[in-house]
């Protein structure tokens, strides 16, 4: 048994379907088994895929492209301190995290900090006007700046990881979360400042070299181990990366309404201008009725 998310020729999701080698039952409806197009059961020596196409063959695309797309988690799965769409929206991301409601301590104290960190920032742009001539600018508040967001940003990857079950301590651990959150795939702008260039903080991240290709966090600790030499290295430009990082990993968390809060600071100071695109087969799906609620499983790094 697998869980298929049916989406039609226009990409609009039109189901979550219970699936056999034998049985194909739509689980979000009621008495699908008594409802046209909601039910379907293979002939003897036929497979189902066979039997939906018989029955449903406007379904399948002119070059027999099948609709179904099988999911990575059941009804009511989800993985923990990761946004995700659902299946009944699976476009809208980045989504949510269905148990928010139960880590709310946790996202205050995150966007609490977050909110401390663009509070720095915005003290900063009082001094230093932010326009492409003074974002190599540098100075004990900006590298303060700096390596107060980074070490956010390390705190934040630790809990994630830690609430799937793993440990990580270093760059080469947190690296992972990189494919699993498409952190890469953010882009966040200041909305004050029209001016700047979007954010991409995580855009460079590579497994690879995990700690120098992200700039930002290079430059956070080579200023933290030896300021004498690297003072420099804690520009204007990489403490904005540093605190966008962290607006990113709110709403890569809990959302963006609920990460960064409705009528904040941080969603009035920064705008995430793009987000992850999910393949239909990574959306969460409803519980619906096959199960009572929504249940956490560790990401499989």
């Amino acid at each position: 048994m697998a869980y298929f998310l049916r989406i039609d020729h226009n990409g609009k999701a039109l189901g979550i379907w219970e699936i056999t080698t034998t049985e194909a039952v739509r689980i979000d409806v009621t008495n699908p088994r008594t409802g046209p197009g909601s039910y379907f059961r293979a002939e003897t020596g036929e497979e189902i895929f066979e039997a939906i196409r018989r029955q449903a063959t406007s379904w399948f695309a002119p070059n027999g492209e099948n609709p179904f797309h099988c999911m990575d988690l059941g009804p009511g799965e989800h993985y923990p301190r990761m946004a995700r769409p659902n299946d009944q929206h699976p476009y809208e991301s980045p989504g949510f995290n269905p148990t928010t409601h139960l880590e709310q301590e946790t996202v205050l104290q995150i966007r609490s900090q977050t909110t401390l960190l663009a509070r720095r920032l915005s003290e900063i742009f009082q001094t230093i006007h932010p326009t492409a001539r003074n974002m190599q600018a540098y100075g004990n508040d900006i590298r303060n700046l700096l390596i107060l967001a980074a070490m956010e940003v390390e705190a934040q990857w630790k809990g994630i990881l830690r609430a799937n079950g793993k440990t990580g301590e270093k760059t080469s651990d947190y690296v992972a979360l990189l494919p699993a959150m498409k952190l890469d795939q953010y882009r966040v702008t200041l909305p004050e400042f029209p001016w700047l260039t979007a954010v991409a903080p995580f855009r460079t991240w590579d497994a690879g070299a995990p700690s120098k290709s992200l700039e930002w966090y290079n430059a956070y600790n080579a200023t933290k181990h030896d300021r004498e030499v690297a003072f420099g290295e804690a520009t204007l430009e990489r403490a904005i990366a540093a605190v966008c990082a962290n607006v990113v990993l709110l709403a890569a968390q809990y959302g963006i309404p609920y990460g960064l809060g409705q009528r904040s600071r941080l969603a009035d100071d920064f705008y995430i201008c793009e987000t992850p695109r999910w393949e239909p087969s990574e959306v969460y799906i409803d519980p619906y009725s096959s199960v009572e609620s929504w249940k956490s499983v560790p990401f499989p790094f």
